[in-house]
């Protein structure tokens, strides 16, 4: 069930480096201030979603074979913009 755990703190991973890479490749507006592309049109860097994982990982202790087990990762947006999560997926 380690690999549960993985998959869904892989997904959460794989978010918070989405919301990095769209904040490390903004643009510089006409006043010189960072922004970032987002679907309403430009956003100042400093009003772009911050995603954080409340819980990192989760250990589900000894399980016996063949008995699920789930956990729901819970993540917050601590940024001013709206964060959204498009088309999630577990490895």
């Amino acid at each position: 069930m380690r690999r549960r755990t993985l998959a869904l703190f892989s997904t959460g991973l794989a978010c918070l480096m989405a919301v990095a890479w769209l904040t490390a490749c903004g643009s510089k507006d006409a006043d010189g201030e960072k922004t970032t592309k987002a679907d309403a049109g430009e956003v100042k860097a400093d009003n772009a979603p911050k995603i954080v994982a409340v819980e990192a990982e989760h250990d589900f202790g000894k399980v016996k074979q063949g008995k699920a087990v789930e956990h729901i990762f819970k993540l917050k947006n601590e940024g001013t913009a709206d964060l959204k999560i498009e088309k999630a997926r577990g490895s």
